[in-house]
């Protein structure tokens, strides 16, 4: 992770320009996607899958348009964690917001995205991957084939 705000949130990755009949190896610069776990007054409500830039906001923001707090002045970010599997944003909200809160309390049924709508904690959205014991390969038709058909 760099320190330059500017580059917060991006990583570099291996890519294969492929032109015609030459192709290029290449480090590309890429957006990285993280969990963020949303903590208020010590209890987890949500993941979400976001860039690692711009914290605070993302969090008031959440708060906001969920309707957790209505001014900002009921907010306070106190503590953003980076750890294994994300990173938990904590914040403080008045009594009276956190128990509106546990009253209607959210359970997303995700069915399409990135799979975390209801998920709950860092440890529950980071799941282990399958092993895939095939080399995979695409004929650069069948890519072309699959973009004319999307722009259809």
């Amino acid at each position: 992770m760099t320190s330059d705000p500017i580059l917060q949130g991006l990583r570099t990755a291996p890519a294969l320009r492929i032109e015609g009949a030459r192709r290029e190896c290449f480090e590309d610069c890429v957006v990285e996607e993280t969990p963020i776990a949303l903590l208020y007054n010590g209890r987890s409500h949500a993941v979400m899958m976001a860039t690692p830039r711009d914290l605070a906001d993302f969090a008031l923001g959440f708060a906001l348009s969920e309707g957790i707090v209505e001014h900002a002045e009921e907010f306070e970010l106190v503590d953003c964690l980076r750890g294994e599997h994300g990173i938990s944003l904590q914040a403080m909200i008045p009594s009276a917001r956190f128990e509106a809160l546990e009253q209607r309390k959210r359970h997303l049924a995700g069915r399409s995205g990135c799979g975390l709508c209801g998920v709950e904690s860092l440890q529950d959205a980071v799941r282990p991957l399958r092993r895939i014991e095939t080399d995979p390969r695409i004929d650069s038709a069948m890519v072309r084939d699959g973009l004319r058909r999307l722009a259809e």
